[in-house]
Formats: structure tokens, sequence, C-alpha cells
């Protein structure tokens, strides 16, 4: 239950931090803008230095910088959190491919 119960902490300073009102701040498919790339980073690590105050969030964030994913640390800190892994889906890449290569 205390591991449930941090587990849930650590998921609602995500739901409170940066990157997630910088999304609800661009309401995208009426007519406004999406925030850029940089602005999306910069959110992302505001969160990402939030979540570390936590035990957990800090366990799930530690390889952050070595992880490959455009928001580095997002899978493991989903994964800690749901305790269980996710990784990122390739779906699109992997259909992606096979449209390049079958129309070479």
């Amino acid at each position: 239950r205390a591991d449930l119960e941090n587990r849930c902490k650590l998921a609602t300073d995500f739901t409170d931090g940066a990157l997630v009102k910088l999304r609800h701040a661009a309401p995208v498919g009426h007519g406004f803008g999406v925030p850029s790339p940089e602005e999306v980073q910069m959110a992302w690590a505001r969160a990402r230095s939030s979540m570390r105050r936590h035990p957990l969030g800090r366990a799930a964030l530690e390889n952050a910088e070595s992880d490959p994913y455009p928001l580095a640390g997002l899978p493991a800190l989903f994964s800690l959190v749901a305790g269980t892994e996710i990784t990122p889906e390739t779906l699109l890449d992997d259909v992606s491919t096979r449209l390049a290569d079958a129309l070479t």
C-alpha cells in the first residue's frame, strides 16, 4: 500500500508538472499554435527536476541523460508509476519503414 501511495504521489506530481501544463495551454486542432520542440524540452527538463524531489522520481530518472527517447526518462517514469515495464511503441516507425521499402 505504501508503494502504491508513493507511485500515486509521483503520478500527481507529473500531472501537475510543466510538461502537462504546456500541453493544456496549446489546444491543438482549434486554430492555435503548438509548442516548439525547444519549449517541450524545456518543460520536460523542469518537470524532471521537480519529480527528482521524490525518491521514486530520482530512481526513475537516474539514467535519463543516457535515454535515447525524445523525452528522456519518460518511459522509465511511466514504468515505475505503473509498476511494470512500459516500452516505447515502434508501430509508426515500423509502418513507415515498410512503406518506404515497398516504394523503392
